[in-house]
């Protein structure tokens, strides 16, 4: 019931249908080169040997790839955050976030992945008397260009774009921003670490909000063994260089358990995460419970 309350609390206002306009804008950035790529493997695909098929995936071989974001894998992932505690007493502050990521092949040598973070969420009342807020978050696309080797690991780099189409202004900056990204993953059989961090600073947006600044630092380390299944460590940290003193560390430490597995005609992921945060800012939860399923699409022809 209170994730139907926070669905039928979204307003249709200016503000959320300039949400709708933002993602069509950045669905259309990644869908037309991703229309191009695939008549290009189909016409690759009429030439080569017709008795000759690539045997599918297994869901260890998934389960690397899905954490990898370097990896030829098209997924849809949703995320769903229930945090609780600290400042936040016994109040639900819950954050439910849509990220498409999808790699395209520019040639032989480059790949070019997206990956676009939307969420939406519900903070609790404040201790002021405030009501709880509900809305849609800023959005996030990050572009990364990649070499098709990946040895001895796979590493890449490109623009992070964020669009301001939050709901309220408790949930986003009200700036546009942009900044560079970058990061380096390596994989053994069993192992992957590496590390991903961007930077971005706000070049427009309304004039009476407060500049942005900002740097996100994710390390992670995962072990995958069996048929799919996969222990992770990751902290998906932000340093806001413009606030108070203090106020600017975020360092949420996740501990998860994946598993991949196949529903008739489709692989996907299911993980559960809990996620203490080791530093964050005043009016943020002390511990949140995180549940993920992806939705996995594994080229054809790999």
């Amino acid at each position: 019931m209170e994730l139907l309350g926070i669905v039928l609390r979204l307003k249709e206002t200016g503000r959320t249908r300039r949400v709708l306009v933002a993602c069509c804008f950045v669905l259309l950035l990644q869908v037309v080169p991703l229309r191009a790529q695939d008549r290009s493997t189909q016409s690759n695909a009429q030439g080569a040997s017709n008795n000759q098929q690539a045997s599918p995936p297994s869901n260890a071989e998934l389960a690397k790839e899905e954490k990898n974001p370097f990896a030829n894998l098209f997924q849809v992932q949703i995320e769903n955050d229930f945090g609780f505690g600290g400042d936040t007493g016994d109040r639900l502050q819950y954050e439910m976030t849509l990220r498409p990521v999808i790699p395209i092949n520019i040639n032989n040598s480059w790949n070019l992945i997206t990956r676009s973070t939307f969420s939406v969420s519900s903070m609790p009342e404040s201790d002021s008397g405030a009501g709880r807020i509900t809305g849609a978050s800023d959005l996030a696309t990050e572009f990364y260009f990649s070499p098709d080797k990946a040895n001895p690991f796979f590493w890449g780099f490109g623009p992070v774009l964020g669009i301001p189409t939050a709901s309220d202004i408790s949930l986003g900056t009200g700036k546009w921003t942009l900044g560079p990204g970058f990061a380096v993953i390596k994989q053994t059989e069993h192992w992957q670490y590496g590390v991903l961090v961007n930077h971005v600073w706000s070049f427009a947006g309304d004039k009476n909000r407060g500049n942005v600044s900002s740097t996100f630092i994710q390390p992670g380390l995962y072990y995958t063994w069996g048929n799919g299944w996969t222990l992770g460590l990751d902290a998906e940290s932000t340093y806001d260089s413009m606030a108070a003193p203090g106020e600017r560390w975020t360092v949420p430490v996740q501990a998860s358990i994946t598993r991949v597995t196949n529903l008739p005609r489709l692989p996907i992921s299911l993980s559960l995460g809990v996620i203490p945060y080791a530093v964050a800012p005043a009016g943020s939860p002390s511990i949140s419970v995180n549940f993920t399923i992806a939705l996995l699409f594994p080229r054809k022809g790999r």
